[in-house]
């Protein structure tokens, strides 16, 4: 599904279809298709998004408080920034598969400034669910605005006939009401229960999509809607998106949280995992050296395990 997605944004310049989407959210809801997997080699190190979540306590807890906020009906903004490879992705996932145990709606979009496609993470994070919505609960949720909408999900007109035309008038003016029309859709799926907007790689935004995110961020009207930002430290710094990173913090309810390493007893966690040894000299002595080859990195951590299980060194006693 996403290499399709992508294909057809790159070559085409288009969406996926809405029954390709529905497709796609069926197998997703259908946890009953068993996949055969080959058996895992004896020392097989498994790729990021299968490894333990270890440590991240602090920020773990600091994710719950925002979002229990959220829960009460409180919008919330967090933005997440810290080194490539630091774990970014991995807590805001921990914190998506939390949301999705209290029964909240996720929505989740990526950011891909070369494939040029305006605002695609919020088109991405809510074309699957407004896919799946009944036709009338999904005229309930666009309300009148749902002509404005219909500039990013054109799918809307024909999940929806009888919408109206897009407002035509100056670009500033025909901004303003898309901006609106999405902060109320929304807050209007925030109504039903709370929400999770995540956005992923927050650098590699567009700038349409930076000035919609600045407004959804300063929305006055109460919702039960937590935004979780993620981004890399270098980019948020970088002229064109600090400014616009700078402004979302300024909003009421934002705060910020910077990932560093792991420190080295939860590299030795890591360690521990990969090799399948108890904690021991071996272990220690095997974390205090990955540590100060990367800086307590997660992902440089893991490549640096799954090298040394493919040339068997895991495996080469207590050395």
């Amino acid at each position: 599904y996403d290499r399709c997605r992508r294909l057809l944004a790159e070559e085409l310049g288009v969406d996926p279809s809405p029954e390709l989407e529905t497709a796609y959210l069926e197998l997703l809801r259908d946890g009953a298709v068993a996949v055969p997997r080959p058996q895992a080699p004896p020392q097989r190190v498994p790729p990021a998004g299968e490894r333990p979540f270890v440590g991240r306590g602090p920020e773990l807890a600091r994710l719950r408080a925002a979002w229990a906020a959220a829960q009460a009906g409180r919008r919330r903004l967090v933005l997440v920034t810290g080194e490539a490879g630091i774990g970014k992705s991995r807590l805001a996932a921990e914190l998506m598969d939390l949301a999705e145990h209290d029964g909240a709606t996720v929505l989740l979009g990526r950011c891909d400034r070369q494939l040029g496609v305006a605002y695609l993470p919020v088109r991405a994070a809510l074309r699957p669910y407004l896919a799946a919505c009944p036709a009338e609960r999904l005229r309930a949720l666009v309300g009148p605005q749902g002509g404005e909408l219909v500039r990013l999900w054109p799918e809307l007109a024909r999940q929806l006939p009888g919408l109206p035309a897009p407002t035509h008038g100056g670009p500033e003016a025909e901004r303003y009401l898309l901006f609106e029309a999405v902060a109320g859709l929304l807050d209007a799926i925030a109504a039903t229960g709370p929400v999770l907007l995540v956005v992923d790689d927050l650098h590699e935004a567009d700038q349409p999509s930076l000035a919609l995110l600045r407004h959804l961020a300063h929305g006055t009207r109460p919702a039960a809607l937590l935004v979780l930002l993620t981004a890399t430290e270098e980019a948020a710094t970088r002229g064109d998106v600090a400014g616009a990173l700078a402004h979302l913090l300024r909003a009421p309810g934002s705060e910020h949280l910077a990932l560093a390493g792991l420190d080295e007893g939860e590299v030795a966690a890591v360690a521990e995992a990969a090799s399948g040894r108890r904690q021991g000299p071996a272990v220690a002595a095997l974390a205090h050296v990955l540590h100060g080859r990367t800086g307590g990195n997660p992902f440089l951590v893991g490549e640096l395990l799954r090298h040394l299980a493919e040339t068997g060194a895991l495996a080469a006693g207590e050395g």
